[in-house]
């Protein structure tokens, strides 16, 4: 009997740009798949489960029937572009959010304006911890902390005391965002080496 055939492709953007995409079909893990790159995965005719998968974020379980010889394109990545990315911490941990496995359409958007892990890993280190931990998290993060603690202190504080909390807010988090930065380009160069 003729195989039916899976072609996964997958978005080339930034996030998760150093890191692999496990596929799953029944719960198996098929294959690895890399930022931008394309896999035909071969199965027998019948009804199988496809699920993406980077760590611990998973995508929704897809169901497909196949037919002999049929064949089958799905497209994976993240949701995560352009402003969302000041949104990693959040979709994170949420459930099925952080990837997504469809099936394809000509319509969708495969090659994103966006930095590779390759074309950052580049420009260097420092380069990278400087631009992906402290201005891409620690900062923002620091900021929306800042505001918050405020907003919810606000009464009890005065002008001279907001300055002094905001230094050292967003000084803490900046040397977050060099220690995040640092764990992340260790971590990514693991991955691709």
């Amino acid at each position: 009997m003729e195989k039916a055939k899976i072609k996964i492709i997958r978005t080339s953007q930034f996030v998760n740009s150093g890191r692999n995409a496990e596929i799953h079909i029944d719960d198996n893990l098929k294959t690895k798949i890399s930022d931008g790159a394309e896999k035909t995965i071969e199965v027998s005719p019948g009804k199988h489960t496809v699920l993406a998968k980077i760590d611990w974020c998973k995508s929704q379980k897809m169901t497909l029937n196949l037919e002999p010889g049929e064949k089958k394109k799905l497209v994976c990545g993240s949701k995560l572009v352009g402003w969302k990315k000041w949104l990693t911490l959040f979709y994170l941990f949420s459930k099925n959010q952080f990837i997504f496995l469809e099936p394809y359409s000509k319509e969708q958007t495969i090659e994103y304006q966006e930095n590779s892990w390759h074309s950052l890993k580049e420009k260097g280190m420092l380069h990278y911890i400087f631009n992906q931990g402290v201005l891409g998290w620690g900062v923002p993060v620091g900021i929306i902390f800042f505001i918050f603690k405020t907003v919810f202190n606000y009464s009890q504080i005065s002008f001279p005391d907001i300055l002094i909390s905001a230094m050292i807010t967003i000084g803490v988090f900046s040397a977050g965002g060099v220690i995040l930065g640092l764990i992340m380009w260790f971590f990514s160069n693991h991955i691709t080496s």
